[in-house]
Formats: structure tokens, sequence, C-alpha cells
């Protein structure tokens, strides 16, 4: 039977002081609090720039055995460059995030809000080893004509 893994979008939000973490927790201190209720979480921080590999570290360090990080694919492979030309930075992506090791779960990959990457999913992959039957729509252009 197939392992169902609830977490969220992030950890690092300081709003959720008081309301999920105690007032007053620190920044460091929040991954190692959220972890007691959840098994995984989603790196977003990955889209927007590549982490430093201490920063990995880090992560793995302060997360307990099992944990799961879902990281996010960087917007620059996936909406600069369109998974287009794209081996180098991949491999540097590759590279940092499976320095997580054991705790490295998938790697979501986001696409652009428009249809001009579809055949590019459902056809050749280019330099990633993506496997996908049929592409989601994340947008209503998408689908319209």
């Amino acid at each position: 039977m197939a392992e169902i893994h609830v977490g969220t979008s992030g950890w690092s939000y300081t709003h959720w002081r008081g309301i999920f973490y105690p007032e007053g927790c620190s920044g460091t201190k929040m991954l190692p609090f959220y972890a007691q209720y959840f098994r995984t979480v989603e790196l977003n921080a990955s889209f927007y720039r590549l982490p430093k590999a201490a920063t990995f570290e880090g992560w793995r360090e302060k997360s307990p055995e099992g944990f799961i990080f879902a990281v996010k694919a960087s917007k620059f492979i996936t909406h600069t460059k369109r998974l287009f030309d794209v081996k180098e930075p991949w491999d540097a992506f590759i590279a940092s995030a499976s320095l997580l090791r054991d705790k490295l779960g998938p790697i979501l990959i986001q696409l652009p809000p428009c249809s001009d990457i579809s055949p590019r999913i459902e056809g050749s992959h280019g330099d990633l080893p993506l496997r996908a039957s049929r592409p989601t729509c994340s947008h209503i252009s998408d689908i319209s004509p």
C-alpha cells in the first residue's frame, strides 16, 4: 500500500508564531518544532535560488530520521530555460539537493502557466530525467484555445 505523507509548503513562517509555533520560537527552532508534527515539507526556497550546501546539510541535521523533503526545482530551469539546455543547472541542483541524503524525497517541477511547454513534457524531456505520461494544468490558459 502507498504511503501518504502530509506536510506543508514550507515551515519558516513568522506569522505562524502564536498559532502553530510557540511565541518567541526562533527561526532556527522552527524546523525541529515543525518536524514533531509533520513527516514531510516542500522546500520552496530552491525554486527562487539554489541554497548553499551548508543549508541543505543543516536542514538534514535538524530534521528527524524518516523525515522527507520534497524539493522544488529552480525556476531558472523551468521558467527561464523552459527545460532546454539545463544539464549544468540541473546537475548543480541535484548535487545540492542530494546533500539531504535519505531525506530527499520527490523533486517537484512547477511549470509556468503556459501551454507552449506541454509538448516538451509529453515528448522529449531534454536534459531532465522526467517521467510524465500527461502534464497537469496549473492555469486556465493551459487548456484554452
